[in-house]
């Protein structure tokens, strides 16, 4: 669901006073949601998040950071046709010539995000 809001770790934030939108190129109208601009305190908030994050997220192995960004990936994956209509609202693209199912973007989400980001990353090569 789209918010507007700025994740700050899991938490959804919305200090900021400007409020952007999305443009529809076909319609030639702004889409219906607006997006907060973050400030400076929910930037710097999300940057020390990130730094404490990463000092965790460095030690695992290849095999955890996979199953990490494989759950992303499964994630992303889940918006299903939220995602496709989102893209087209905010592209020229219609459903059929939306690249989350016809071009590399969709094939990258499903065939690379498995097994070869364990080889990448060092994991098991199963």
């Amino acid at each position: 669901m789209i918010t507007g809001k700025n994740y700050i770790g899991n938490a959804l934030s919305a200090k900021g006073k400007t409020l952007y939108k999305t443009f529809n190129p076909q319609l030639n109208i702004e889409n219906d949601d607006a997006f907060f601009e973050a400030t400076a305190e929910e930037i710097n908030s999300a940057v020390d998040l990130a730094t404490e994050a990463f000092k965790t997220y460095r030690s695992f192995s290849g095999e955890k950071k996979a199953t990490f960004l494989n759950a992303i990936a499964d994630e992303i994956l889940e918006l299903g046709e939220t995602l496709i209509q989102t893209y087209c609202k905010e592209s020229r693209s219609t459903r059929r010539a939306s690249p989350w199912r016809t071009r590399p973007y969709y094939w990258a989400i499903t065939q690379f995000c498995s097994t070869p980001i364990r080889r990448l990353l060092g994991g098991s090569h199963d």
